[in-house]
């Protein structure tokens, strides 16, 4: 339909871009970052805990 009318689709996916409630959070949690209870007390900006498990916040903190 996009075509028939002169236009095109573009797409900008970001996997990294979960919310911390999101169900791959406690289904698949090797697809994330994941720290410690210390990275998680001392860097609370960069670290979430979800659950029992703490995770980088957005990117790789390294």
């Amino acid at each position: 339909m996009l075509h028939e009318r002169g236009l095109r689709l573009i797409l900008d996916f970001v996997p990294n871009h979960v919310a911390p409630d999101h169900p791959w959070v406690r289904d698949q949690p090797g697809y994330f970052v994941q720290g410690s209870d210390d990275d998680a007390r001392n860097d609370p900006a960069s670290f979430a805990t979800v659950g029992s498990k703490v995770f980088a916040r957005g990117r790789d903190p390294f």
